[in-house]
């Protein structure tokens, strides 16, 4: 079995994010407020339907997000995780 060594590990995983970072596309929650006719965010993207959908319900059942929402994909890279009802900002790599 071969060994690993910490610096090895981060520069493989480096890379990988390299590779996710230029492909991945993120979901974005959208609100429609009483009376309003266009459909707002409030800039936080994440990496999967289901973290976006995690927020949602458990922000829809704390306060009110407004009378409608939605999760559309999106093609910004995502700055948000959602885990375990916790929510974990992501850095963004500036080019």
């Amino acid at each position: 079995m071969q060994q690993w060594d910490q610096s090895r590990i981060e520069s493989r995983l480096a890379g990988y994010n390299d590779c996710i970072e230029v492909n991945m596309s993120s979901f974005v929650i959208k609100v429609k407020v009483k009376g309003a006719t266009e459909w707002r965010d409030n800039g936080m993207y994440f990496p999967s339907r289901e973290d976006a959908e995690a927020w949602v319900y458990d922000m829809g059942t704390s306060q009110t997000l407004g009378e409608q929402t939605r999760v559309e994909r999106d093609t910004k890279p995502p700055n948000y995780h959602y885990v375990n009802g916790s929510l974990k900002q992501i850095a963004v790599a500036k080019n």
